[in-house]
Order: structure tokens, then C-alpha cells, then sequence
């Protein structure tokens, strides 16, 4: 008993000790990582490439593509920062809020088994990861209201979906009628008006899996580029002499 609570961080009555068990793995990658350089120093006949392939290595690593998107997610710079955070005015959580967010952190299931998502024709996972991307019910408008809304109110000078933005380039020209390619315009920013267009997205996507897995925030960058490309919003800023600025991230705050 006093082992198990001696592996508890100092927050929670702990010394932060590791648990031989449970974190063996995790140390083993990093210490291997660090030391193969050296390692090939010292011996020329050893290879980095070999002990990459070997069965222990291998077993270290070993989890699906979508357990690797999200861990490159949850380690990225912003990822739960409100663990990190007092809680204050709008900051608060409610406590089932927090239990949740905390659940997604440390990958706990939050069912027994795979579902069919009753808004949906997707599958809903025991990680509950298709929760935060699904397209019917409204949450993903939500979120992004709810974040576009937040950065609002740090600034008064703001404008919030400014419409106009993007005007005719001839009498003829209907192109951008009725777009509205910002969510804040600011009059100025490094000397120059901008657009901040803001999105949430997710590591589990299916378009950018892979990238996600490799690379933390892939997710958000590719989307990022997705809104800057599309209909050639970027550019059309671009000439009327607004940048263009994407405000992506993901699920995990990143």
C-alpha cells in the first residue's frame, strides 16, 4: 500500500516514484532513444535500425494508429491546459466537466464496447473519441462559437464576423457575396488588418490519421492549410490587403 501511494505525484500524497510495472516501457523507449548515438560511437557494428526492428522495441511501441495520433495530440504544447490552471470566472468547471476531461487525458474507456452513434452513421467508440468530431447535433458549431467567442471578449477594438470584408472586383464580380472568411477582424496586427478564421478539429480524423500519428498538432495544421486553401480564402485576403490568419485546435487543446 505505502509502494502504491509513493507512486502518486506529490499533488495527490505521493514522492512521484514510478512503478517498475507499469512504467518500464515508457522509460525504456526514451533511455533506448538517447543512448543509440553513443551506442554506435563506441561499437561500429552496432545498428540503430536493427535494435529499431527488434521484438522488445517493437513491443514498446505497440499501439494502434489512433492511440498514436492522440498521444502526439495530449503531449503538444496547450494539450489540457487547464490542468495546469486555477479556476477562475469563466475558467470554472463543473465537476463532471473536469472527470470527463480527465478520462479523455489518461485514455480510460468510457464503455465496454463499440456503438452505433444514435445521430449518426458512424460508430461510436469506447474512447469516445467520435463524440468530439461528430457532424450531426451541433456540438462542432458549438465549440467553435464557443472558442471564437472567448477570444472576442480579451479585446474591444475586435470585430467579430465583420461582413464586407471581401469586396467585388468588378460590378459583375459575385464570387464573394456572402462570404465571411473571419470569425475576429483586428485593425491591426505587426501593421497590417487581420482575419482570424477559428476552428476545432481532432488527431482521430481519418484524413489525417497517419500525419497525426507521426507529427503532434498534424491534425490542426492540415486544417489550418484546408481553410486557407479553400475557396482560395488565403489569397482573396491576401489582395485586399488583410492577412489571413487560421486559429486551429484540437480536441486536446492543442
Amino acid at each position: 500500500m505505502q509502494w502504491q501511494q509513493a507512486s502518486l505525484g506529490l499533488g495527490h500524497a505521493g514522492l512521484g516514484l514510478r512503478s517498475t510495472a507499469k512504467h518500464a516501457s515508457a522509460a525504456y523507449l526514451p533511455s533506448l532513444g538517447d543512448t543509440s548515438t553513443a551506442a554506435q560511437d563506441l561499437d561500429t557494428a552496432f545498428s540503430a535500425e536493427d535494435l529499431r526492428s527488434s521484438h522488445d522495441v517493437r513491443a514498446a511501441l505497440a499501439a494502434t494508429i489512433v492511440g498514436q495520433a492522440t498521444l502526439q495530440s495530449e503531449g503538444c504544447l496547450g494539450a489540457r491546459a487547464f490542468l495546469a490552471a486555477i479556476p477562475a470566472g469563466r475558467g470554472r468547471m463543473e465537476p463532471a466537466t473536469f472527470v470527463a476531461e480527465l478520462r479523455a487525458r489518461l485514455g480510460i474507456p468510457g464503455a465496454d464496447q463499440d456503438a452505433w452513434c444514435p445521430r449518426c452513421d458512424g460508430i461510436l467508440d469506447v474512447q469516445k473519441y467520435h463524440a468530439g468530431m461528430c457532424p450531426a447535433g451541433g456540438e462542432r458549431t458549438q465549440q467553435h462559437h464557443a472558442l471564437r467567442d472567448l477570444i472576442f471578449v480579451w479585446a474591444e477594438r475586435w470585430e467579430r464576423e465583420r461582413p464586407g470584408l471581401l469586396l467585388a472586383q468588378s460590378p459583375h464580380d459575385t464570387s464573394n457575396s456572402g462570404r465571411r472568411p473571419t470569425d475576429i477582424y483586428l485593425p491591426a496586427l505587426v501593421g497590417a488588418p487581420a482575419a482570424l478564421d477559428f476552428a476545432a478539429t481532432a488527431p482521430q480524423r481519418q484524413e489525417t490519421l497517419v500525419q497525426a500519428s507521426q507529427q503532434g498538432a498534424a491534425a490542426a495544421t492540415a486544417y489550418a492549410h484546408h481553410k486557407e486553401s479553400y475557396l482560395q480564402t488565403g489569397e482573396a485576403c491576401r489582395s485586399h490587403g488583410v492577412q489571413f490568419v487560421p486559429m486551429v485546435v484540437e480536441s486536446t487543446g492543442a
